[in-house]
């Protein structure tokens, strides 16, 4: 297995979301997360996107049934992980929870952190 990350302008992402991660035929874990001015927040997101990446191999649930939830019925919700319909609501809601223990260790205010991510969105326009 490889692991390839990417920060990359939150415009060029697939789709609205601050991390993507998909498997490459030769078992490749691409992920793409948005930059953000501090580049702690870049990094939570990448630990989260991970996590939850390793979850759903390890759990059975492939990137295809992640993106057509997440660009599908999950489109129009504020973080589609978090329905417990998403076939990787656990998966998700587990990298979450690591995701918030990290931050603390990094001394990022979790506030803070969600006020970034709220402010990134409609910068794709």
């Amino acid at each position: 297995m490889r692991i390839q990350i990417e920060t990359i302008p939150h415009r060029s992402q697939r789709y609205e979301t601050t991390g993507d991660w998909w498997w490459d035929p030769d078992d490749t874990l691409q992920m793409r997360v948005s930059t953000f001015p501090d580049w702690r927040h870049s990094a939570l997101i990448a630990f989260h996107e991970f996590v939850e990446a390793l979850l759903c191999k390890a759990h059975g649930v492939t990137a295809e049934a992640v993106d057509a939830w997440d660009t599908g019925p999950g489109k129009e919700l504020a973080d589609p992980g978090d329905d417990p319909r998403a076939p990787y609501h656990r998966e998700h809601d587990f990298a979450l929870s690591i995701e918030r223990l990290f931050a603390h260790e990094l001394g990022v205010d979790w506030n803070a952190y969600g006020d970034a991510l709220d402010a990134l969105y409609g910068a794709r326009d």
